[in-house]
């Protein structure tokens, strides 16, 4: 497992709350960071949607008067289009790998793996207490880092 170790943990401590401050305090200081930060989300994520909700009402309004921009409050306002491609919804991954090397776009299509799958299947091999196949284990790192999270009670 990682961790900051207590010599450098105690170096930094020092280095930004000095020599007063104790375990309890710094706990107490974090629980206050946390909450604070999770406030601040909060805040944020409605200011997010609120905004959304207003683009999408002046994007309406734009496209109406053929507008493209604005300038208001010592920002430019502007459309813009994000291109995006996907997939349609219940169209295996496979289907499309065919269809682009049946045109010639085979180079488009490449194997690969899912980061997500492996860490899980590492996670539980480990857990299990097996070891990885040789040929994998040298082409991969894990480890389990530790950190401090809370949640509300």
């Amino acid at each position: 497992m990682t961790y900051f170790p207590a010599d450098k943990f105690a170096e930094a401590v020092k280095d930004v709350y000095g020599d007063a401050t104790t375990p309890e305090d710094q706990l107490a200081r974090f629980v206050a960071l946390e909450k604070e930060r999770r406030e601040l989300e909060q805040h944020l994520d409605r200011l997010k949607e609120e905004a959304a909700e207003l683009g999408r009402t002046i994007l309406d309004h734009w496209d109406a008067i053929g507008q493209q921009n604005a300038r208001i409050g010592g920002l430019t306002v502007y459309v813009a289009g994000d291109f995006v491609c996907n997939k349609r919804s219940g169209v295996p991954t496979a289907a499309v790998c065919d269809a682009l090397e049946g045109v010639g776009l085979g180079h488009l299509v490449a194997p690969a793996y899912s980061p997500a799958s492996l860490k899980s299947w590492v996670k539980e091999q480990v857990d299990a207490g097996s070891d990885l196949p040789d040929e994998l284990a040298k082409l991969i790192s894990y480890d389990t880092i530790l950190r401090l999270k809370s949640r509300s009670v």
